[in-house]
C-alpha cells in the first residue's frame, strides 16, 4: 500500500522549515508527501488517497476536523506546537484539549516532562511517543549552518550587540483584536478546563497583567540602556505585534544606539547577538540550544505565570530594570554571571526538549513513529482507490481572505530555497523532489529509480 503523509500549514514563517524538513525526510523513505495551505487541505481530505495527516495542535478547533479526517480513513497524527515553550505541570491553562483522548491515533511529544503530562492527563494508555519537535532540529549544530550567512550579515550590519526580543500579542496585536476577542479565543480553542468563566476570567487576567508588567519592565530597561551608549541593542518585536506602539517608543527614546529590527528572522539575530534579552518567551529555550546566553525578565517575582514559561526555569532571570541592567553590564565586560550557569540550565532544558545532541534528528524520529503506526494499521485502511492526480480539491474559504493567505505565505520560491538549503546543509535528500499539484499544495517525493537490465 502507497504511503502519504499530509502536513497542513496555517502560519508559514513559523512552520515551513520544519514542516520541510519532515517532509524530505518522510520522502526519503519512500513517502508520498502533500505540504499545504491547512484549511484546503482538510476540506480536501474526502477525496485524497489514504494517509496520515499531521496536525501541529491538540486543541477544540483541531478536534473539529478529527471526525471528518477519520471519516475519510486516514490516521491523524496530533502533536501541539504551543507546549514548545510551556512548563505544563505548573500552567493554569493547556493547549491540549480535554476532549483528546481517542480523538487521535498517535501524540508527537516534545520530551520527556510533555510525555508525563500527557499521560497524566489521558491515562498510560493514550497512544503517544517522544519525537522532539522538528523546530528544534535547527537549533542543532548541523543545521545552524543554514543561517550562518544570515548571521554573518548581521554581524557586519549591528557588530556586538544586545538583542532584546519581544513578546507582547495581548498588548500590542497587529491583529487590532482587544482582551474580550482573546478571551473568547482562549476560550474557543479550550485553554481552560474549567467551566466557570468567572475562573477563567480570573486565569485570563493573570496572563494579561503578566505580559503588561514585562513590557513596562523592558521599556524601562531600554530606556536605562539608551543612557549608555557604549552598548549597542537590537529590539526586534514579535511577528503577531503591532509595529506602531515600538516605532513611537523608540522615536521619543532618541537613542541612537538602539536600533530597529522588526520582520526580521530571530534564529540569525540570536546567533549573530551578544546576549538574548527577552520576557520569558520561547527563544529563552532556542538561545540555551544554540549555545546563545539568555537573560529572562519577570515583572514580577511574585506571578504564578512565571512558572509557566519553560525559558524562566532555564534562563537567568531578572525582575527590576536595574537587576538586569547589572547582569547585562557583568555580561558585556566579560563576566559570568550568565555564562557560568549555561551548563546547569542546559542541563535543566533536557527534561522539557528531547536530546538535540545526538546526532539523529527529530523529524526522522517522526519519520520513524509514524511509519510504526501507519505498519500497525495499514491493514484496516480502506484501499487507496482515489488517486492525487484526479483529487477535487475543496478550496477553504480562508483561501480567499487576504489575511490568512498571507499567514500561509507559503510561495514556489520559499519553498524550493527551503529544501535546497536543507539539501546542501545536510548532504541528504539529492533524490527528493517538489512539484506544485494545486495553487494550495505541493506533492514532494523521490521517484523510483528507473532500472537499467544488462544483458551479459
Amino acid at each position: 500500500m502507497d504511503r502519504y503523509l499530509y502536513l497542513p500549514i496555517e502560519v508559514g514563517s513559523r512552520e515551513l522549515a520544519s514542516k520541510s524538513l519532515i517532509a524530505l525526510a518522510a520522502a526519503e523513505q519512500g513517502y508520498s508527501v502533500v505540504l499545504g495551505f491547512q484549511h484546503t487541505l482538510i476540506r480536501s481530505a474526502p477525496q485524497l488517497p489514504n494517509g496520515l495527516f499531521l496536525s501541529k495542535s491538540s486543541n477544540n478547533v483541531f478536534l473539529a476536523s478529527v471526525k471528518e479526517l477519520g471519516q475519510a480513513g486516514h490516521l491523524v497524527v496530533a502533536s501541539e506546537e504551543e507546549n514548545f515553550g510551556y512548563r505544563l505541570h505548573d500552567s493554569p491553562i493547556t493547549y491540549n484539549s480535554k476532549f483528546l483522548g481517542g480523538r487521535c491515533d498517535l501524540y508527537l511529544c516534545i520530551g520527556d516532562d510533555e510525555a508525563a503530562y500527557i499521560e497524566r492527563r489521558y491515562g498510560p494508555q493514550f497512544p503517544k511517543v517522544v519525537t522532539g519537535n522538528a523546530r528544534a532540529d535547527y537549533l542543532r549544530p548541523q543545521l545552524r549552518a543554514i543561517y550562518k550567512r544570515e548571521a554573518d550579515d548581521v554581524r557586519k550590519q549591528h557588530g556586538k550587540f544586545i538583542l532584546f526580543n519581544s513578546n507582547f500579542g495581548f498588548t500590542s496585536p497587529i491583529s487590532g483584536g482587544d482582551l474580550n476577542y482573546f478571551f473568547d479565543l482562549w476560550t474557543q480553542v479550550g485553554c481552560f478546563d474549567d467551566d466557570n468563566p468567572t475562573k477563567n476570567k480570573e486565569i485570563f487576567n493573570s496572563f494579561v497583567d503578566y505580559e503588561q508588567r514585562n513590557m513596562r519592565l523592558m521599556r524601562d530597561l531600554l530606556g536605562l540602556m539608551s543612557k549608555h551608549p557604549e552598548y549597542t541593542v537590537v529590539v526586534r518585536p514579535h511577528p503577531v505585534e503591532s509595529l506602531e506602539i515600538w516605532i513611537q517608543f523608540l522615536q521619543d527614546l532618541d537613542a541612537p544606539n538602539i536600533r530597529f529590527a522588526p520582520n526580521t528572522n530571530h534564529i540569525p539575530y540570536m546567533l549573530a547577538s551578544d546576549l538574548l534579552v527577552h520576557p520569558g518567551c520561547t527563544t529563552g529555550v532556542e538561545a540555551l540550544a544554540l549555545g546563545v546566553p539568555a537573560l529572562s525578565l519577570m515583572g514580577s517575582e511574585s506571578s504564578s505565570v512565571n512558572n509557566t514559561s519553560t525559558s524562566n526555569a532555564v534562563n537567568v532571570t531578572a525582575s527590576t530594570a536595574a537587576g538586569a541592567f547589572a547582569i547585562i553590564e557583568d555580561h558585556w565586560q566579560g563576566g559570568d554571571r550568565v555564562r557560568a550557569q549555561q551548563p546547569r540550565l542546559r542541563k535543566e532544558l533536557g527534561r522539557y526538549l528531547a536530546d538535540i545532541s545526538e546526532d539523529v534528528l527529530s523529524a526522522d524520529k517522526i519519520v520513524d513513529a509514524m511509519t510504526d503506526l501507519f505498519d500497525t494499521y495499514k491493514h484496516n485502511l480502506p484501499s487507496n482507490a482515489r488517486a492525487l492526480s484526479s483529487a477535487q480539491w475543496n478550496v477553504s474559504p480562508g483561501a480567499q481572505h487576504p489575511f490568512f493567505m498571507s499567514k500561509y505565505g507559503v510561495t514556489d520560491q520559499a519553498l524550493e530555497e527551503m529544501l535546497s538549503s536543507l539539501r546542501t546543509t545536510l548532504n541528504r535528500f539529492q533524490n527528493v523532489q517538489a512539484k506544485k499539484i494545486h495553487d494550495h499544495a505541493y506533492l514532494i517525493n523521490a521517484p523510483a529509480r528507473k532500472k537499467f537490465w544488462r544483458l551479459w
